[in-house]
């Protein structure tokens, strides 16, 4: 496996994994009862996915201190405020996991 030089086969497959990655979480959740959050940066852009019960991780302001850490733009102070925000979501109620698709 190597880099993809050219951009855009390189944008077409990241594209593509990311979308297959992201349907493997969901396809995991469902045939285990697990709970998932996944986040995907590219240079520009953050993808974040979760189960119902973790969506609170990943809210706006959690997504904004993410990709300042990923350009470097974060200090201590920032960083901690990021943390706080997302450890203040809601908690989510527990995983009703008898009422999942069963396989």
């Amino acid at each position: 496996m190597k880099y993809i030089d050219d951009d855009v086969r390189r944008r077409h497959t990241f594209d593509k994994r990311r979308q297959r990655l992201f349907q493997e979480a969901r396809d995991l959740s469902i045939l285990c009862g697990t709970e998932y959050a996944l986040v995907v940066a590219s240079d520009s852009q953050i993808f974040t996915e979760a189960s119902p019960n973790l969506a609170g991780l990943l809210s706006d302001e959690g997504r904004n201190a993410i990709l300042d850490c990923l350009h470097g733009k974060v200090g201590e102070s920032d960083a901690a405020d990021g943390a706080r925000a997302i450890n203040q979501s809601p908690s989510p109620p527990a995983p009703d996991i008898e009422n999942r698709a069963a396989v």
